[in-house]
């Protein structure tokens, strides 16, 4: 149950991008791609697509280190 609650709220995290970044994020680190590959396919310099996935990750690592809510180890 506990994998199936982080799995969720990484998704929710990963939803709440923009879209650009999320899709950045979602070839690069889900499917795997080398980035330049993912760069091209979005139609974006190298440098901003490593800018961009930059910003996402960050983004999701800022969301998943808040507490969850419900989580009893925040409250102590």
């Amino acid at each position: 149950m506990f994998e199936r609650l982080e799995a969720a709220r990484v998704a929710a995290a990963i939803a709440a991008l923009p879209a650009q970044h999320r899709q950045v994020l979602i070839m690069r680190d889900v499917q795997g791609p080398s980035g330049r590959m993912v760069a091209g396919a979005l139609g974006l310099s190298t440098a901003a697509m490593k800018s961009g996935l930059h910003r996402a990750r960050a983004a999701v690592q800022r969301t998943l280190s808040d507490p969850a809510p419900g989580d009893l180890d925040a409250a102590f």
